[in-house]
């Protein structure tokens, strides 16, 4: 079920124009501190997220605009990049796609690996990816990947709905260890229906994994608007859900105007449980 608002989305991804950058290497040549700017190049090659259409996780509130899930052909991606790095000579990609288009690895990275090799691009995919697809993703340049692992544990990720296991999350930062593939991933705390226990535990896990890819560190999830939590709160375990602070601080207006444009909500957990950030982060310390 499409927990967002009911649009017309665009079925034809093809005939969407190349995105023009031209204001902003305007600007980034000129400023004073010119020389310091290291450019990447955003570009698309899908939208929607197949995965969250089937099993939309609780805290993610992207694709409010619709979830259905379609790409560009393989045909027009290679040659949108190719037109992005002849016209900006920029060696440096990121793929704004909320999960990667899995028949692009076949069709795309592998066709055009020799091509992409030189470049350095980063792309979001689920963290069951095999060895061997990470390994044609980095021979074709995807070198940087953010799996959303979220976290390390069964019970956790049941209740995220991320359709992955712990050992599946472990095993993809070795493999990406081992083929040099950067890997960007957090840890989220301050679930409904957690045990606190878990976070020791994985405390303890991460201090056997030092030699893998670290964490950014754990966050408390967040609210988000379009998101399970925000649309069914209660029956996800949270009550009280209200704008998040900062907007209060920011804006002179009721709770009321704020709830119509505000993204970011927090709420209270129904069991009375709260995230244990501060002593998971010592533990992972």
């Amino acid at each position: 079920k499409r927990l967002g608002p009911t649009v017309a989305l665009r079925a034809d991804m093809d005939a969407l124009p190349v995105p023009d950058f031209s204001d902003y290497f305007a600007h980034a040549t000129a400023v004073s501190f010119a020389d310091r700017i290291v450019p990447a190049i955003a570009f698309e090659s899908s939208r929607g997220c197949w995965w969250g259409a089937k099993h939309h996780r609780t805290f993610c509130g992207l694709n409010g605009d619709g979830m259905g899930f379609r790409a560009k052909s393989t045909e027009r991606v290679i040659e949108e990049i190719r037109t992005l790095h002849a016209k900006w000579d920029v060696p440096r990609f990121i793929a704004t796609d909320t999960i990667i288009h899995m028949p692009h690895i076949a069709d795309l990275f592998s066709r055009y690996a020799d091509e992409l090799a030189d470049f350095r691009i980063l792309y979001e995919i689920k963290s069951n990816a095999s060895e061997a697809q990470l390994r044609t993703l980095a021979e074709a340049g995807v070198t940087y990947v953010q799996p959303g692992i979220e976290s390390l544990d069964d019970d956790i990720l049941r209740l995220m709905r991320k359709g992955v296991t712990g050992m599946q999350n472990i095993c993809l930062l070795r493999n990406c260890n081992e083929i040099g593939t950067r890997v960007f991933w957090n840890m989220l705390c301050g679930f409904p229906g957690e045990d606190s226990k878990t976070y020791d535990e994985m405390a303890k896990v991460i201090g056997l994994i030092q030699h893998l890819e670290p964490p950014h560190g754990p966050s408390k999830i967040r609210i988000d608007r379009f998101s399970p939590f925000h649309v069914t709160p209660r029956e996800l375990g949270f009550e009280n859900v209200r704008p998040a602070r900062a907007y209060g601080l920011i804006y002179d207006l009721p709770e009321e105007a704020l709830r119509e444009f505000a993204y970011f909500f927090e709420g209270d957990r129904i069991d009375g449980g709260d995230a244990p950030i501060a002593s998971f982060w010592d533990g992972m310390k």
